[in-house]
């Protein structure tokens, strides 16, 4: 894409005339085999971080700062940032990384991962490009809780997506009936990294189902975790139209899923698949 657009693809070949080439995302939480092609990158969650950068880039734009120094400038204010042009890696004999030393100083001495501390007020995309094709995830796409309890071992996300943040089943509906009016798709997607630990996940489903299914719009739940909400969710998805189910338990036995840190109990899940069969 950079090469179309006529720009570098290293940073280090990129002058004043050329924009200014961010990262974020899941991708950037391992950042240094990136880093030769971005200018900046955004650790983290870019909800509330992502407006502070664009409004102090322009702020800064008009005060005249040329690209260097407005790397400085927004590398030295913003902590979540990290500017790979403005630290030299430091490697260790087995080729790991040592450290990062700073070319200039001022900046932080840690990038610490941006987090968005409310989700309920965080924004959220309500009109998505709806595609003049069929495709695979034909649906309307909501996240209704960020972060995970269990901290399983073995998941990068649930270690970096910080603290649990739950929307309320009132936001939920705002957002799907936004979401609706826009795309006119039949089917609402409840995401998070464990939707069945949400607390309010029957409010949620219920006050879903009460407000769509009248209009033809099921509702579809990811990989779930086996609990005590799970025997609750099959009845409560398929008044509409058979949806999927899929439940995770990642391990056959219980002893195993202690040891990666994510244990269950047996008749949770029995209970779901015998729920799911009537």
């Amino acid at each position: 894409m950079l090469d179309l657009a006529g720009i570098p693809v290293l940073a280090a070949d990129r002058t004043g005339d050329d924009p200014l080439i961010l990262a974020g995302g899941p991708g950037v939480n391992n950042p240094e085999p990136m880093a030769p092609f971005f200018d900046l990158m955004l650790i983290g969650e870019a909800e509330d971080a992502l407006p502070q950068l664009v409004a102090r880039l322009a702020q800064r734009r008009a005060e005249g700062l040329g690209r260097e120094d407005l790397l400085v400038a927004l590398a030295r204010e913003f902590d979540f940032l990290y500017a790979p042009g403005l630290l030299e890696p430091a490697w260790n004999a087995d080729g790991t990384l040592a450290a990062l030393e700073p070319k200039v100083g001022g900046l932080p001495e840690r990038t610490r991962a941006a987090h968005v501390r409310d989700l309920e007020s965080a924004p959220f995309p309500t009109a998505p490009l709806v595609p003049n094709t069929e495709v695979i995830h034909d649906r309307v796409t909501i996240e209704i809780m960020r972060g995970c309890p269990r901290r399983c071992r073995f998941c990068e996300s649930g270690r970096t997506k910080g603290s649990v943040r739950l929307r309320s089943p009132e936001c939920i509906l705002e957002l799907a009936r936004a979401c609706y009016a826009h795309t006119g798709l039949e089917e609402i997607s409840l995401t998070s990294l464990s939707p069945s630990d949400h607390p309010r996940l029957k409010a949620i489903l219920t006050t879903l189902d009460a407000e769509f299914a009248p209009k033809g719009v099921s509702l579809s739940l990811p990989s779930l975790r086996t609990n005590d909400q799970l025997e609750l969710v099959p009845r409560l998805l398929g008044s509409v139209r058979k949806s999927g189910l899929t439940m995770v338990p990642e391990a056959a036995l219980p002893r195993l899923r202690c040891v990666i840190g994510k244990p269950m109990d047996d008749e949770h899940l029995f209970a779901g698949a015998r729920e799911a069969w009537k």
